[in-house]
């Protein structure tokens, strides 16, 4: 079985004339962006801007319905969706050496809603669903 070869990340300081947030509306329309704006409190020498779109991947539950989009199609089955973000992560794994100090060098952004702690553990349900948002939204881009 042939190893699959996995891309390294690359990370370019450049001088930003605008701020992040002008750079951002210009992928804000595009499916799944996100703008991640971080400064390390122990070095304020190292200030990092990560935004991006068109994931590789995205996984949506809701209950046990789990949705998988790749490549523009979707997939729904039923299942626990913590079992499809292990595969995910598995499937999308990179080597902390091939990072360096590149604090997000491919891997996922969303989240996890509140209503997905009843996997973990059993608790009464004393609310109702209003909104109808997903349970768990991840979209993984390298």
């Amino acid at each position: 079985m042939a190893l699959l070869s996995r891309p390294r990340p690359v990370a370019t300081p450049v001088a930003t004339p605008k701020s992040p947030e002008s750079y951002f509306a210009s992928i804000s329309r595009q499916p799944f962006p996100f703008l991640l704006d971080w400064t390390d409190p122990t070095r304020p020498d190292r200030a990092w801007t990560l935004m991006g779109s068109n994931p590789i991947r995205v996984l949506i539950s809701k209950g046990e319905r789990v949705t998988e989009w790749r490549a523009g199609r979707a997939r729904t089955r039923t299942g626990d969706p913590f079992a499809a973000i292990e595969k995910a992560l598995k499937e999308h794994a990179m080597a902390p050496a091939d990072a360096g100090e590149i604090p997000f060098a491919g891997g996922s952004v969303g989240y996890f809603g509140y209503d997905l702690g009843g996997r973990l553990e059993r608790l009464p349900r004393e609310s109702r669903d209003d909104r109808g948002l997903p349970d768990l939204v991840l979209a993984f881009h390298d």
